[in-house]
């Protein structure tokens, strides 16, 4: 295990370093530990752009005072600065302060075999202007029913997501919804469940909420194929 007393900065881009393009970063495994408990502010990861061609792999990350990873960090869904070309794999998220994986104006990246559990809010979180996403074999969820498991929040926030890919991504536990959608476009849900959410298992929404610097205005072309909810909503099964 690692100990970090502060966040990674990773820069994507020639600011301030003189280009960090096509960095991986690799551990040996989910006993590859960097454990943040120690930190009193920030992420964990701080990925900066413009840029990418980013690659993370096979570690746990946990403790973090934020959120677990932070991608496209401090920036908001109306900033002009993207972000794009990663490709993150096999990664635990858990026990960090916020969300587990939070992304913002992203692009044409990948995400697979990833679990983000027993955070303080939302397990992933997609703030906004996001396309050509895949996301396969991804998990928020927990070790334990909420709450004393499980993610504080929503365990998919996806907002602002166009003409992207969620395969055979689950969550659990959560303590709001299993997946909450807003203002997204030609995106498909292909075979993902959610089960024993406190709230429901999908919420799709419409609205201005969260519409702040997000192209799509609304939901038109969200396909949900093959997809399974179950003793979601814990009033009743």
């Amino acid at each position: 295990a690692y100990a970090l007393s502060d966040s990674l900065h990773l820069y994507t881009s020639s600011y301030p370093t003189a280009g960090w393009f096509n960095l991986v970063i690799e551990g040996d495994g989910t006993d590859t530990i960097l454990n943040f408990d120690s930190a009193t502010s920030g992420p964990g990861i701080a990925i900066y752009g413009w840029g990418g061609r980013l690659e993370l792999a096979r570690f746990t990350l946990k403790n973090a005072f934020e959120d677990g990873i932070s991608v496209n960090h401090g920036e908001t869904i109306s900033s002009a600065k993207y972000i794009s070309r990663l490709n993150f794999h096999d990664i635990v998220i858990e026990d960090c302060g916020r969300h587990g994986l939070a992304m913002t104006n992203t692009y044409m990246s990948e995400f697979s075999s990833i679990e983000s559990r027993n955070n303080q809010s939302n397990g992933f979180h997609l703030a906004g202007n996001h396309t050509s996403l895949s996301f396969t074999r991804c998990w928020a969820g927990g070790d334990a029913t909420y709450q004393n498991g499980g993610n504080k929040g929503t365990g998919w926030f996806i907002n602002g997501v166009i003409y992207s890919t969620f395969e055979a991504c689950a969550s659990d536990w959560s303590g709001l919804a299993g997946g909450m959608i807003s203002n997204t476009c030609t995106t498909n849900l292909l075979i993902c469940g959610a089960e024993s959410n406190d709230k429901e298992g999908f919420y799709i929404s419409t609205g201005s909420t969260y519409r702040t610097g997000v192209a799509v205005p609304d939901i038109y072309g969200l396909t949900l194929n093959g997809c399974f909810a179950y003793n979601n909503s814990k009033e009743g099964v």
